[in-house]
């Protein structure tokens, strides 16, 4: 039986009684509403919605900006005229202000718009090289505040050939640029840590064989000419297929499954992988645990569905350096397709587990979580002609999957999922630990949610994603809404009252429920 949290920190918005107040763990996200994003080191957060977008009365739009941090009172609100046909693909904010990255889908224009938080001052500067399919909601363009002073735009090649990294001023004024030409590479994930850039990405090799190579680049923002690239592969040449990334103790975290030549193939992999690296992209230590050692814990029934039209995806990845060991989470995913002239497929996410990895490479642990949370996707649009695994890392970029962080407790590290109960208004955040996530183990937090007319909320356990289309109706589906994971501290943010409501950390009390 769960238990429910009490928590012991609270940080509550003046007038708000905290464990009264509904936060949002889910919230209806389209290419007009923000997500929530950290705006510093503090409790501050920032979210954003293009208004009147939608409305055909109107002739013009407004991208609202609300700022909203601990103990305050009131969100502040900025807001900048934009054209109605003006989609947002990016933004970063630091001290300095937020910055954003638009595309107008009439006159197939991008755009960064940048301003600080008083609103004074709009810089814009035209940005060459997005076309109309980068611009769709399956984007992979990203957008970071970069220190001391200044923004790092990531940006995939028009033609597929690689990627471009641009340093721009906190004016816009272009300071460097660093390209990656490389053949048919792709960025998987990037990530700003401190006054280096991690680039996760990947190569295709051979198409007909899915052959990739996966690669880390680590980049000095202050002098980018100090870099480092290092292949994700050990000495019997087995790629790891990394999914999960994660900054923990100083060190930079890479889980994946790993293939043999990097060819991916349906079945038991060639086992799992983890890659410690420096925060300035050093190798720190890798392991790689073979398919060996991986079946003697799988159970029967994965081992057969993952040779079919299915996947073990790596989730998330931590170091617990007291036990010197690595945990992580993983859940099958099992693609259907249903219509191939629509090009529409059925998802099932479920069977989560867990994994515990010594730093010599023993798998000690895998066990299957007790009442894992199950998702049905309806899919449709460019990730249901993907391979499987490329579909798994498409949901993941979107935070389609159970998991939605790792963390250090008290007791211990806990991987946050959720519930999926649809007959009520309010869900269960579930923390299952990842040594022993056994239900005994477990413990949740009641979240509730207020529907409003700009967002109407219902707890869902079906998605319905329409993927590579400008159509702003068409891309509507539901996400989670926890973020911030900064160490041992997870902030919680309430999108309808525009407010952080309660932050916990590794000192909180829970009762048997």
């Amino acid at each position: 039986m769960f238990r429910k949290i009490l928590l012991s920190t609270v940080l509550v918005s003046a007038g708000v009684v905290a464990m009264a107040q509904p936060v949002f763990i889910d919230s209806v996200e389209n290419n007009n509403v923000g997500v929530p994003r950290r705006l510093g080191q503090g409790n501050e957060m920032y979210t954003y919605y293009i208004k009147g977008a939608d409305n055909p009365r109107l002739k013009n739009a407004s991208l609202v900006v609300k700022l909203t941090g601990a103990g305050m009172q009131e969100s502040r609100t900025l807001t900048i005229d934009v054209d109605k046909n003006t989609n947002i693909l990016s933004s970063a904010a630091s001290a300095m202000g937020v910055v954003f990255m638009t595309y107008n889908t009439a006159t197939k224009a991008a755009s960064l718009i940048a301003t600080d938080f008083s609103g004074g001052t709009v810089q814009k500067k035209t940005i060459e090289g997005i076309s109309a399919e980068h611009a769709g909601w399956d984007s992979d363009i990203r957008l970071f505040a970069m220190m001391p002073e200044g923004y790092i735009l990531v940006a995939p090649d028009a033609k597929k050939r690689g990627y471009t990294v641009t340093a721009y001023s906190n004016t816009l004024a272009e300071q460097w640029t660093e390209r990656a030409d490389q053949q048919m590479m792709e960025v998987v994930d990037a990530k700003m840590i401190a006054e280096n850039l991690i680039v996760l990405r990947r190569e295709l090799q051979d198409a007909k064989q899915q052959k990739y190579v996966y690669s880390l680049q680590s980049i000095n923002t202050i002098n980018h000419s100090d870099q480092q690239v290092s292949e994700l592969k050990d000495e019997k040449n087995n790629y790891c297929y990394a999914s999960a990334i994660n900054e923990q103790d100083g060190a930079i975290l890479l889980a994946g499954m790993c293939y043999k030549d990097g060819k991916f193939v349906h079945g038991l992999p060639a086992g799992v992988a983890v890659c410690e690296f420096e925060m300035n992209g050093r190798p720190m230590n890798k392991v790689f645990v073979d398919g060996q050692q991986l079946s003697r814990f799988l159970p029967d029934p994965v081992i057969a569905a993952m040779a079919m039209n299915s996947i073990l995806h790596v989730t998330s990845v931590v170091n617990d350096n007291a036990q010197n060991v690595y945990c992580l989470a993983a859940e099958m995913m099992e693609k259907k397709t249903t219509n191939a002239k629509q090009a529409q497929a059925n998802v099932t996410i479920g069977d989560l587990m867990t994994m515990v990895i010594g730093k010599d490479g023993e798998l000690q642990k895998l066990t299957l979580a007790d009442k894992s949370p199950r998702v049905a996707i309806t899919l449709s649009g460019s990730p249901v002609g993907a391979d499987i695994y490329g579909t798994a890392g498409w949901l993941q970029r979107n935070r389609l999957f159970n998991t939605k962080f790792a963390m250090h407790l008290a007791d211990g590290y806990y991987v946050c999922t959720k519930s999926t109960d649809t007959t009520k208004n309010e869900v269960d955040a579930i923390f299952i630990r990842m040594d022993e996530p056994a239900a005994s183990n477990q413990f949740s937090m009641a979240i509730g949610r207020t529907p409003t007319n700009d967002v109407g909320m219902k707890p869902c356990a079906k998605y319905t994603v329409v993927a590579g289309t400008m159509d702003k109706k068409m891309k509507r589906w539901l996400q989670a809404d926890i973020y911030s994971i900064m160490g041992t501290q997870a902030v919680f943010f309430n999108q309808a009252e525009d407010k952080i409501v309660f932050y916990y950390d590794a000192i909180m009390k829970r009762n048997d429920k």
